[in-house]
């Protein structure tokens, strides 16, 4: 299997369905390079994390869903959206395991 499948691999896990409803896995300058879904467009988060004093995980509260980004050392980060009902701690599980292993694919 080649890098980038496996890297989109690791994106498709996150969606649960329940904790996770969509994902993204974006580029050091903020571009998609693969997402879950068509409705779900990360690259607005760029510009927020250019305020978020460089921390490795961010979360935005909105009135439907929540949104967390998690910054990779290779400067990509991953987008994951959550309704804000759900368990938010299974979800920051999730994605710093996503973080970790998609590493090896960069």
């Amino acid at each position: 299997m080649t890098r980038i499948y496996m890297a989109n691999n690791l994106i498709d896990r996150l969606v649960d369905g329940v904790c996770v409803l969509s994902a993204a896995f974006c580029d050091k300058e903020g571009f998609t390079i693969y997402r879950t879904s068509n409705e779900f467009s990360p690259n607005a988060v760029s510009e927020i994390l250019d305020y978020s004093n460089e921390s490795e995980l961010t979360t935005i509260v909105g009135e439907i869903n929540t949104v967390m980004i998690l910054r990779i050392q290779s400067g990509h980060f991953i987008v994951i959206q959550c309704p804000n009902n759900s368990n938010f701690g299974k979800a920051r599980q999730k994605l710093r395991l996503a973080g970790t292993e998609i590493i090896a694919f960069l």
